[in-house]
């Protein structure tokens, strides 16, 4: 460390390295011998104000990114666990929206019954036996006063894709697609289906009632979801049994994780496992087999 030093003949003031106190020299001034004095002790020992100015900054510049560094952490650590819960919680929300879906239309179905005392044919057709439109137009009456309208203006007499009934089908009820199906909403498909076929409770060109369902009605299909259907809703189009793989994942459920959902005659709404066997599902699906499957939740 540099030493101030001023001569006692001239008073010249110089700078000298603290390696010649105590040496003997000229003076750069007036070239007299003069002896540097030794570096007093505190002087070694005392930092300039400068220098501990500057390492307080240096101090408090570590000590800040190291705090920085440490929320970062937490903060990618909380990040890591919180998107996981999110994802668990928009899942579980869509899940019970897409249940809550299926009651409303199930309660359509039943007031229909209830009107008609039989359930709607899963396809209407005129007089020659050409499909007309789906079960889905006849329950509109019982989904709130939009249902209402829209079948109001509903050509009856018409096929599904006349150019009048065409121009309704972008107005299809909310309650007629999953939330976790929007490629299908977009698309005006529905997400949920009837079982139609001979044994099924929808046979081709028939109505059955609830008296016709001789095993438990809450252990009875009376429809399904199902994924990416391609089937507009006013379409006379749903699964055909025997036709159709009941396998879940191929025709039906694959909307939510770890299984479907099922909509009872009872009116109630029931989550299939994906891992339920096929038995089980074709053994819903008839209202008079006699079985029960004691499946689902």
């Amino acid at each position: 460390m540099p030493l101030e030093f001023s001569c006692p003949h001239c008073g010249t003031t110089t700078l000298v390295e603290d390696q010649f106190a105590g040496h003997r020299g000229p003076c750069i001034g007036c070239t007299r011998e003069i002896v540097v004095p030794l570096i007093p002790r505190d002087y070694r020992a005392a930092p300039s104000r400068a220098s501990a100015v500057n390492s307080s900054w240096m101090l408090y510049g570590v000590i800040t990114l190291c705090c920085l560094l440490v929320l970062a952490t937490l903060g990618a650590g909380i990040t890591f666990l919180v998107i996981p819960m999110v994802q668990v919680a928009q899942a579980e929300a869509r899940r019970s929206q897409c249940e809550m879906n299926m009651q409303a239309i199930a309660g359509a179905l039943l007031q229909y019954h209830r009107e008609y005392q039989a359930f709607p044919p899963a396809t209407v057709t005129d007089k020659a036996g050409t499909p007309l439109y789906s079960w889905r137009v006849l329950i509109l009456p019982y989904l709130g006063p939009e249902g209402e309208q829209l079948h109001t203006e509903f050509r009856l007499q018409e096929p599904w894709d006349s150019p009048k009934n065409m121009s309704l089908v972008s107005r299809m009820p909310a309650v007629f697609n999953s939330p976790s199906d929007e490629n299908s909403r977009f698309q005006f498909h529905t997400s949920y289906l009837v079982v139609t076929g001979n044994n099924s409770l929808f046979p081709p060109g028939k109505s059955k009632s609830i008296s016709e369902i001789l095993d438990a009605t809450d252990e009875t299909i009376l429809f399904v979801e199902a994924k990416e259907t391609g089937v507009v809703w006013s379409e006379p189009r749903d699964l055909v049994f025997g036709v159709a793989n009941l396998k879940q994942g191929v025709d039906l459920g694959g909307n939510h994780p770890g299984g479907m959902q099922a909509a009872m005659a009872d009116g109630s709404v029931k989550f299939l496992p994906q891992d339920i066997p096929v038995e089980s599902i074709e053994a819903m699906v008839t209202p008079a087999g006699g079985d029960w499957t004691g499946g689902g939740q």
